[in-house]
């Protein structure tokens, strides 16, 4: 259970969005988004 929310078997879809600095053929810096709010309105059905 996560956050009160009992596990559902859904299987959802979400996007997320990754970014990355290269320097010198090396990533030396991320940045990530997920949508998490869409996320929770597909598991909880509203």
């Amino acid at each position: 259970m996560y956050k009160h929310d009992a596990p559902t078997g859904k299987t959802v879809t979400t996007t997320q969005f990754r970014e990355f600095r290269v320097s010198n053929g090396k990533i030396i810096e991320q940045r990530g988004w997920i949508d998490m709010v869409t996320m929770w309105h597909k598991i909880r059905g509203n």
